[in-house]
């Protein structure tokens, strides 16, 4: 029943937007002009520049082909390639202003997976340390037991899963997974099991005074 010009626009955004689990796309704003912008971007294949603010508050102009939209729990996230760094790159669309269509048409090679793309940045990427743990417990189990975005779960079989997960300190990584209540094995960094070690000495002193 939507006039032709907002069928399109309708039709664009459902085939652009690739939601990550759990998530309620209406719990995150944007502009509907700027969605609806690069949604017939994403889907046509047409590059765009827009000036972005990165989370340091440095502004600069980019020009890149738009792949996907990713909606968070409170985020929208244009994936895109960046034509000048020549990288896939994630731009949160609250940083993103004047976007504008170039006529260009092009479509980006090898894309990512966007929603882990998305997810790893948010997860890990931001941190600094990146922690890969393998946990003894099937990828549904130890997703629930996640709040929010705070990590990456991959299965690898029915009885073991893949996380990834980031923090500014080894001892919270540590923790966290301890919270979780499940078997598990640090991978990476290196230093996580040296850590995971000290605080048991720790907490069995604690326990045992």
């Amino acid at each position: 029943v939507l006039p032709g010009r907002l069928k399109v626009r309708a039709d664009a955004l459902r085939a652009a937007v690739v939601p990550l689990p759990g998530v309620r796309p209406d719990d995150a704003a944007v502009r509907p002009e700027t969605l609806a912008l690069l949604a017939l971007a994403c889907r046509d294949g047409e590059r765009i520049r827009f000036v972005y603010t990165d989370g340091e508050g440095t502004r600069s102009n980019r020009h890149v082909e738009p792949f996907r939209l990713v909606v968070t729990a409170r985020r929208w996230y244009l994936v895109a390639r960046d034509m000048d760094k020549g990288e896939w790159r994630s731009f949160r669309l609250d940083r993103l202003e004047n976007p504008q269509p170039t006529g260009q048409r092009s479509l980006p090679a090898d894309p990512p997976d966007a929603a882990r793309f998305v997810a790893e940045g948010i997860a890990s990427g931001a941190y600094r340390y990146q922690a890969r743990v393998l946990v003894a417990a099937p990828a549904d189990v130890v997703a629930a037991r996640i709040p929010g975005l705070g990590a990456v779960v991959e299965a690898v079989s029915e009885s073991a899963c893949l996380v990834i997960s980031g923090s500014n300190y080894l001892d919270m990584i540590a923790l966290h997974f301890a919270a979780l209540d499940l078997p598990f094995t640090p991978l990476e960094p290196p230093e996580l099991r040296e850590r995971c070690a000290a605080l048991s000495r720790r907490l069995g002193e604690a326990a045992g005074g």
